[in-house]
């Protein structure tokens, strides 16, 4: 169960970490008529990683069925996985010369749309890459905490309690935003309930913003959401709290914005 809840985590975070920066495409073949929309470089814990997104046509079951047969041929196996109708996620790896590489291949319908959104995920585990990324400062940070996979240290965001018995499943750091996405059993009625009681507790105040509607609803879809806003003197928080059935849990998204020093967003009540 652990293991469904982390790999639509991943999913999660990849929809956030990205910006409007262009990077160099994945060196990974793209999936069958695929259109490009953006690529990045970013950290998977301290490893530098190859993030590039496209769309496709195809189901989210062929696309993963694609990288598998295309991937084996050149020396990747498969590792852990899931897949269904609306979600697939599969990891590969690899011993080469330049280190243990790791794929992960994460895909999911766009509601509304025919159409898959994909991400392909490629990093190297090696000292060497390490230190390269240990210079840099302008990189986005993916964390993961999940038993098989390396233990990652997730960090909750400072001042946003953690819904409790909740699960840590991945996360993204960025210069002025940090995301941490959590799995519970709970419902989603509970889990809102919980936040609209203790966010006030803790300096928060509920508050309405549509631009952060907007935003957050291109990054998660599906009908069984809800969505809660948050803002102090410094920050805003979204919180986005979906059920996700076939997994059996609920999946909580904190999204935290340090706010532009002298800008303050026009909220309504």
């Amino acid at each position: 169960m652990w293991r469904r809840a982390f790999l639509i985590g991943i999913g999660s975070a990849l929809a956030m970490v990205f910006v409007t920066t262009l990077w160099a495409a994945s060196t990974l073949p793209a999936p069958p008529h695929a259109k490009l929309v953006q690529a990045k470089e970013v950290l998977v814990g301290n490893q530098p990683a190859h993030v590039t997104q496209y769309t496709t046509s195809l189901p989210p079951t062929e696309v993963v069925q694609y990288y598998s047969s295309t991937l084996a041929r050149d020396g990747w196996e498969a590792g852990h996985g899931y897949r269904d109708t609306q979600v697939a996620v599969q990891a590969f790896n690899r011993q080469s010369n330049r280190g243990r590489e790791h794929v992960v291949i994460n895909t999911q319908v766009v509601q509304g749309r025919r159409e898959s959104l994909v991400f392909v995920n490629q990093w190297t585990e090696s000292p060497e890459e390490i230190a390269r990324a240990a210079t840099r400062t302008d990189l986005d940070r993916i964390t993961f905490n999940a038993e098989g996979w390396g233990e990652q240290s997730v960090r909750d965001i400072v001042g946003v309690p953690r819904y409790p018995g909740a699960r840590a499943v991945s996360g993204t750091e960025h210069q002025r935003a940090q995301t941490v996405n959590y799995a519970t059993t709970d419902s989603p009625e509970a889990v809102v309930e919980h936040y609209r009681r203790v966010m006030p507790l803790s300096g928060w105040r509920e508050t309405s913003d549509p631009a952060l509607v907007q935003m957050a609803s291109a990054v998660v879809s599906g009908s069984e959401r809800t969505m809660l806003f948050f803002e102090d003197a410094t920050s805003s928080v979204t919180l986005l709290v979906q059920r996700v059935p076939q997994f059996d849990q609920t999946m909580i998204g904190v999204i935290q914005m340090q706010r532009v020093r002298g800008v303050r967003r026009a909220t309504s009540r």
